[in-house]
């Protein structure tokens, strides 16, 4: 990603992923009353535990849900990030598949 671009990171509000909604909405208020950026040039980056399989649990059924509400927002074209940094360990489990991936 080679342009400039604000991430926004955020969890889901619980299950079955309706604080989305809420929480774009909020955030579309603060960036109009600011006027400095737009939903376009905002990336919005899903938690690991939404996304990944890890030690706490599997990846959210609910993702595609999420996804679906945040293209009804102002921000349905925004970067959608799904990965995450992952530690030495996390990356070694994740390669002998102890954990699974978004991609498997």
């Amino acid at each position: 990603m080679e342009q400039d671009m604000r991430v926004l990171m955020f969890q889901c509000g619980g299950c079955n992923g309706k604080g989305v909604n809420s929480l774009l909405s909020n955030v579309n208020k603060c960036l109009k009353k600011e006027g400095k950026i737009t939903p376009e040039e905002v990336a919005i980056h899903f938690a690991s535990c939404i996304t990944l399989d890890n030690h706490h649990s599997s990846r959210c059924m609910f993702l595609n849900y999420m996804k679906q509400q945040v293209s009804k927002t102002p921000f349905r074209d925004s970067l959608i990030l799904e990965d995450t940094w992952h530690s030495k360990t996390a990356t070694r489990r994740r390669a002998e598949g102890i954990y699974k991936t978004n991609k498997n």
